[in-house]
């Protein structure tokens, strides 16, 4: 697990030492990725440099340093991640080349593979969470490459013939590269989501590398930038699909338990110390049952305890840790430890980012590195094996909206009133702030949505009944759906259910998890490894029949539920999923109130040149007075925080 950053330059604009120097700057702003090992490399000819920090996994002696050269001299590679099957990759290799192992770090074992396959080839091969740059000096090009799910980040940008990249932003302008004002389309969609889905940055200049993607430049020929897909969940689900699944129900579940046994198996595999965070849930505990099962001695798990016990799941770890024998820790998480940390989120994440469940995974992160380097997580079980409560709502509710009656243009209509005014008279004989002209307004606008993408971010959006931004039409108000990823053949054919899951795959998952959990695990200089990230286990889950997972009778998750039980004892983890939610809503009355307060009373002028200040001041009132908000403000802050460091 490491960090990197690089340039490659069509025309030599920076000199040998120049272009050194600032490798070494930008590469340092990333250290925490990498506090083992730094190391730089600039070709002879002076057009690609990388900036590579090392956090020593495997093989920690200097066979496994990157930037790491091949044997053939061809290529040249910084790898950010973990390749688990590595070791059955050398063995293939073993039987066909003559090659000389150095040592025994997967990154040798990577590119060995692709002098030998070629990179297309090889990359069908790995099971592993990655993010590649690849020299090739032959054909003089270089190689982005993201893995399949998100896992691991890759920023990059074009400027004046010459390829920025880094493994975080914070790391591409001390390379020379400008970020460039701020992308508005991708402001509206992280105030609607909280998050910024790619390969939209909230830059304009700068982009992300995809997930399952390629991305290519040639310093030959006039159209430097091309992009190929070696994985696309979409096709891939639909393949699944239209194949099936052969067996019964119950070598389908005899089929998930040997593939996940045999993928923590390989994520167990450091020569660091390793543990689980384990909250109690069905995910977490599945895991690590299986990590114990197959440890030798007591596996170390963390959790975290809210004192508030309606987000709290720390006596359910607890009761699981007992049964599975680990050595457990907990630690608990307060108001004042949110304030403490909310001065580091913006050098965290960089960008806008508003999953409030940050928090308590930075938290758990400093936590698990004080004993391991190495973290196993549950992520991925939700979006794979239906675990969203939301899905048989959405099922149910669009249903009901494709077979009912409503008139579209009588909906818009209504939705146009001036419920504000109406809601203010209404208002006045209560105490607590009237928000039913906002409810009735959006119930209005998702009777008007046409498609199953726009339909469920009324579930999961934000801002719903209208973005706090200037300048936005009502068109753009009433534009939900906009990142939904599938086609209309692709819905027929997977059913609304397994639509939302593949979605979410697509968006969710690599845009806000991976984010989540990749910056605030590397913030610590921890690794984050996730068994449930897997094509093998994710075709397995896609093939299935999507009311074998989740269905109106017998709730979510019920493979995986099935699978648990194997393992650890129903009553222990048989009850409402709770997620990893924290008391956002009582922090921002309590001890997060002055900092919130400060923010919404920003006089910025950028910031009053983006936003309706007005809007989210009377937000942030409502709420004060005892509406729920917090769902719409926490985007609002942690955007007013971001920009007020910037």
């Amino acid at each position: 697990m490491c960090g990197y950053v690089g340039v490659i330059q069509k025309k030599i604009h920076q000199s040998y030492d120049e272009l050194s120097n600032r490798l070494r700057a930008s590469a340092e702003r990333i250290s925490h990725r990498g506090p083992d090992d730094a190391h730089e490399w600039v070709s002879k000819d002076g057009h690609i440099g990388f900036g590579f920090r090392r956090l020593s996994i495997r093989d920690l002696s200097e066979a496994g340093r990157q930037p790491m050269h091949s044997h053939c001299a061809r290529f040249t590679m910084v790898f950010n991640g973990e390749i688990y099957n590595h070791l059955d990759i050398r063995k293939k290799l073993d039987g066909i080349s003559s090659q000389r192992w150095q040592g025994h770090s997967d990154s040798e074992t990577l590119l060995a593979a692709i002098s030998c396959w070629g990179l297309e080839k090889t990359l069908t091969l790995l099971d592993g969470m990655f993010a590649i740059a690849l020299w090739d000096r032959s054909e003089q090009k270089l190689f982005l490459v993201r893995d399949r799910f998100g896992e691991k980040p890759l920023y990059y940008t074009q400027q004046n013939d010459m390829l920025y990249f880094a493994s975080e932003l914070k790391g591409l302008p001390d390379l020379g590269a400008s970020f460039g004002d701020i992308d508005q389309e991708a402001l509206q969609t992280y105030f609607r989501l909280r998050y910024v889905p790619a390969p939209r940055t909230i830059y304009e200049n700068i982009k992300k590398v995809l997930p399952g993607e390629i991305v290519i430049y040639s310093l030959a020929g006039n159209h430097n930038l091309s992009y190929r897909k070696y994985w696309d969940t979409a096709f891939e689900a639909q393949k699944s699909v239209d194949t099936g699944y052969a067996g019964s129900r119950e070598e389908a579940l005899n089929d998930i338990d040997s593939l996940l046994n045999q993928l923590v198996e390989r994520r167990l595999a450091s020569d660091t110390p390793i543990g689980t965070f384990l909250s109690g849930g069905i995910d977490s505990s599945l895991v690590t049952a299986l990590a114990q099962n197959q440890s030798d001695n007591a596996i170390k798990t963390y959790t975290i305890r809210f004192e508030d016990e309606r987000y709290n799941e720390a006596d359910e770890a607890l009761k699981v840790a007992k049964h599975l024998g680990t050595d457990h820790t907990e630690m608990s998480v307060t108001e004042s430890d949110a304030l403490k940390l909310i001065g580091n989120i913006r050098e965290v994440y960089d960008e806008p980012f508003a999953d409030p469940s940050q928090i308590p995974t930075m938290l758990l992160c400093q936590l698990a590195r004080q004993h391991v380097t190495v973290a196993i997580s549950g992520d991925g079980g939700d979006e794979f094996f239906g675990g969203y409560s939301r899905y048989l709502q959405i099922e149910n509710d669009w249903y009901s909206r494709k077979h009912g009656t409503q008139n579209e243009n009588l909906a818009r209509s209504l939705a146009g009133l001036p419920w504000h005014v109406i809601d203010k008279g209404a208002g006045i004989f209560r105490k607590k702030p009237n928000r039913f002209g906002p409810k009735v307004k959006k119930s209005l606008i998702k009777s008007c949505a046409n498609s199953l993408g726009a339909f469920s971010e009324h579930y999961s959006g934000f801002w719903r009944d209208g973005l706090p931004l200037k300048g936005v039409s009502l068109d753009d108000n009433w534009q939900f759906g906009r990142t939904w990823p599938l086609d209309e053949g692709q819905m027929d054919s997977f059913g609304v259910l397994k639509s939302l899951m593949v979605s979410d795959g697509l968006i969710y998952l690599p845009d806000d998890l991976m984010v989540k959990v990749d910056r605030a695990s590397m913030a610590a200089s921890l690794e984050v490894r996730t068994p449930f990230l897997n094509q093998d286990l994710a075709k397995l889950c896609w093939s299935l029949p999507t009311g074998w997972h989740i269905n109106q009778r017998d709730g979510l998750k019920q493979l995986l539920r099935e699978t648990l039980y194997k393992y650890v004892p129903q009553k222990l983890v048989d009850r409402p999923k709770k997620g990893f939610d924290v008391p956002i809503r009582d922090w921002l009355r309590g001890e997060l109130k002055p900092w919130g307060a400060e923010l919404v009373n920003s006089t910025n002028a950028e910031v009053c040149e983006l936003l309706d200040m007005e809007m989210i001041r009377q937000s942030w009132q409502e709420h004060q007075k005892g509406a729920s908000r917090e769902g719409d403000l926490w985007p609002a802050l942690m955007f007013l925080s971001w920009k007020n460091e910037e």
